[in-house]
């Protein structure tokens, strides 16, 4: 089924806890409060930015990023970048 456009946010914030599932998992940590501590939050915050994504600080999406690498276009549309955006960038990597 496609995805709708107005909807957007709503499935980049699901993928991109999926993938931080997906990572974390891989890792052994497959609780909130484990992948807290291993971002130096508790697992309750963790649980909060996971209903509220757009609460998450800054210096914790780093560490989230630094300690799990997540897949970088689904990161990149969770940060609100839309494809277009994102094709481009990698093009301009590549060349």
């Amino acid at each position: 089924m496609p995805r709708i456009r107005h909807l957007t946010n709503q499935y980049a914030d699901k993928d991109f806890w999926t993938e931080i599932d997906r990572q974390s998992g891989a890792m052994g940590l497959k609780s909130n409060a484990k992948i807290g501590k291993a971002v130096d939050v508790t697992g309750a915050c963790i649980g909060n930015y996971r209903k509220e994504p757009d609460k998450i600080q800054v210096r914790t999406m780093r560490k989230i990023v630094e300690v799990l690498k997540p897949n970088i276009p689904v990161l990149l549309r969770f940060l609100g970048y839309s494809d277009k955006e994102i094709r481009r960038f990698a093009q301009s990597m590549v060349n």
